[in-house]
């Protein structure tokens, strides 16, 4: 009598189980003792992905600004070459013959004038 109790009490018991599973009771009573920290966790995890996205926009401007640094270094070391090629004095000679403008080049060094 007492094993035909204890089988009905595991039978009871086991379909109380597979009942509160089933409606959702035991799932539903999970999250609401645990809603505090499913709520933390929940906000972790957007915190890291505005991080994240920040963190991508902040590098993907960093990367541009390197690349028009480049640029920009390119640019002058151009600019810098072409003035010294324009003031050698061979294409400064030149461009004077092209322009038909009579100058002479000096023989003479400067000289320094002293003011008293």
């Amino acid at each position: 009598m007492q094993e035909d109790r204890k089988d009905n009490q595991e039978e009871s018991h086991f379909e109380d189980l597979l009942r509160s599973i089933l409606n959702g009771d035991s799932i539903r009573d999970f999250f609401v003792r645990n809603l505090k920290i499913f709520m933390i966790i929940c906000l972790l995890v957007f915190a890291y992905i505005g991080n994240r996205y920040a963190c991508e926009d902040v590098m993907n401007r960093v990367n541009k600004t390197q690349k028009q640094i480049k640029e920009v270094k390119y640019e002058i070391l151009c600019t810098a070459t072409e003035l010294v090629q324009l003031s050698r004095q061979s294409n400064i000679r030149a461009s004077l013959k092209e322009k038909d403008i009579n100058l002479d080049i000096s023989t003479t060094p400067p000289i320094k004038i002293e003011s008293d």
